[in-house]
């Protein structure tokens, strides 16, 4: 797995030089650290509000192939890891590390680029365990690419665009954060 969140990432990098270059790669040093590659800093509203924006990975350990994203508003350029403010609510000025959910206006959120269920239940099943599907009303907060059976590289294509997707009409709207024209 880590081969495939490696070109994943490497994916999302190429794609976000384009479509967001405002973000930019950042490799901090911080507890907990994100993994290389997982971090991407706003600094373009730094002068204006004295402020930072971070848009994160999270890579499950348990369930290789998925991973959810978390939205940091920092006082600071090296600190993207934060506790969530008191007041859950995001927008441009309140600090603290969001998971995306909070953006979707629901309790969870996680993508899924690998078909997890099949690897998990495989190795189950070989244990002697019997195979079991997810919860239907889990399934409703995973991103799933159309099919499992496309080659690797259109699942991320496929992926990064929900993502693309959804900090455009929910993340960047409630940060005040304007795309580029052109």
């Amino acid at each position: 797995m880590a081969n495939e969140q490696k070109l994943f990432l490497k994916m999302v990098q190429k794609d976000w030089a384009k479509g967001f270059p405002f973000l930019k790669p950042v490799d901090l040093i911080e507890v907990p650290k994100w993994p290389k590659g997982c971090n991407f800093r706003c600094a373009d509203y730094s002068k204006l509000r004295g402020l930072f924006y971070f848009v994160s990975f999270s890579f499950s350990r348990v369930r290789q192939g998925e991973f959810s994203m978390a939205v940091t508003v920092s006082r600071y350029s090296d600190r993207s890891v934060l506790e969530p403010p008191d007041d859950y609510h995001p927008s441009p000025t309140n600090i603290g590390t969001y998971n995306m959910a909070a953006f979707l206006g629901c309790r969870n959120f996680r993508w899924q680029i690998v078909d997890c269920n099949t690897r998990l239940n495989e190795v189950v099943v070989s244990l002697g365990g019997i195979q079991e599907e997810t919860p239907s009303h889990v399934a409703v907060n995973i991103w799933k690419p159309s099919s499992f059976d496309l080659p690797f590289n259109t699942i991320c294509d496929e992926a990064i665009r929900d993502v693309n997707a959804k900090l455009r009409h929910y993340v960047f709207p409630k940060l005040d954060i304007f795309l580029p024209t052109g």
